[in-house]
């Protein structure tokens, strides 16, 4: 079984993002040097501070089958594909559809062409089926085709069928799932809104719960894949499942501002989602809130990642640590519109 060494020349897609930008600074925190990573001439580097300088860079679109090819080719031994359109917005759902499904057919192929030793994809739990029992949502949850399956969950769920097929055709790969992921990042983007939301007196708090896990644990899952020979396999990389209310209720504590009191009860979410939709609409802002990610957070769902503590050796960031590591990096650096946290 091939191990991955600190020579090695990795590709990283999608690391001007929250996810792939912690992955690129803790794989270079742990010694490696020789990291490629693909922008576009829009991308923004602040996420990867003065590390941006030590990663060898590529303009590339995923979209672009030639030239992934290309860089591919260029002695690269290991991808980790962390690049995704992530959007609630209804007008991208084409676009999200395209990118992720077929930018990671084009990922995978051209890996398989050039023999990649190792190809580790950033999945999510959207690409899971989920349960109804009340059971842990494990690896082994069987997706349920629903009229309630987002977009987003959608394409995930179709570019992981991508990367399984390329690994019956001989690519080694380990997909790894994430929950809702927390930490500094862009503050007006993604699962880093509710920071934001917090301190600017959000009233409101869905009546379900969710997964949850600092985004420097999805990095040290991430170098765990390189340094363990578990190919073939997917994880769940979830720290805690926690509601929405006790959620946003630490990190009031931090901010020392008073948690949201109204709950969304079932009969107002037909309501909230369109209201919502509305404003971002009117407002011509990007929103984190549509008809399913409302649906989403009233219900409970709760997932297992024992298995990622057993074979890739996790030891989950306390949750607390990653409130108040998060809200406190928040506080310091709003003004810049982006923050960015330290590894252990």
């Amino acid at each position: 079984m091939y191990m991955v060494d600190k020579s090695d020349h990795i590709l990283i897609t999608g690391a001007t993002g929250f996810i792939g930008s912690y992955i690129c600074r803790y794989l270079l925190h742990r010694g490696h040097n020789n990291i490629h990573a693909l922008h576009r001439g829009s991308s923004s580097f602040e996420l990867l501070g003065e590390d941006r300088e030590k990663i060898t860079w590529h303009e590339c679109d995923m979209l672009d089958m030639i030239s992934l090819d290309k860089i591919i080719s260029q002695s690269i031994s290991v991808i980790i594909h962390a690049a995704a359109i992530v959007s609630f917005s209804p007008k991208d759902d084409e676009a999200m559809l395209d990118t992720n499904t077929r930018g990671t057919r084009f990922l995978v192929n051209a890996a398989l062409t050039h023999n990649i030793k190792r190809f580790i994809h950033i999945s999510s739990v959207a690409a899971l089926g989920k349960t109804t029992s009340g059971k842990k949502i494990n690896e082994d949850a069987e997706w349920v085709e629903s009229k309630n399956n987002s977009p987003y969950s959608i394409s995930k769920k179709e570019a992981e069928m991508e990367v399984w097929r390329a690994h019956a055709e001989g690519l080694p790969v380990v997909i790894l799932n994430p929950s809702i992921v927390l930490g500094a990042g862009f503050w007006d983007k993604s699962s880093v809104k509710i920071f934001g939301n917090m301190i600017r007196g959000q009233k409101l708090y869905p009546a379900g719960s969710n997964g949850f896990v600092d985004v420097r644990d999805v990095a040290y899952a991430t170098f765990s894949c390189l340094t363990t020979n578990h190919i073939g396999n997917r994880y769940v990389i979830s720290g805690i499942n926690i509601s929405f209310r006790a959620l946003m209720e630490k990190i009031a504590q931090v901010y020392k501002v008073k948690p949201p009191s109204f709950e969304i009860r079932s009969w107002m979410i037909p309501i909230a989602w369109r209201l919502l939709s509305f404003i971002s609409l009117v407002a011509r802002k990007a929103t984190v809130f549509n008809k399913y990610s409302v649906i989403s957070s009233s219900k409970k769902w709760s997932y297992d990642n024992s298995k990622s503590i057993t074979d890739l050796e996790l030891s989950y960031t306390d949750f607390d640590k990653t409130i108040t590591d998060t809200a406190e990096c928040f506080l310091k650096t709003r003004n810049n519109k982006y923050g960015i946290l330290t590894f252990k």
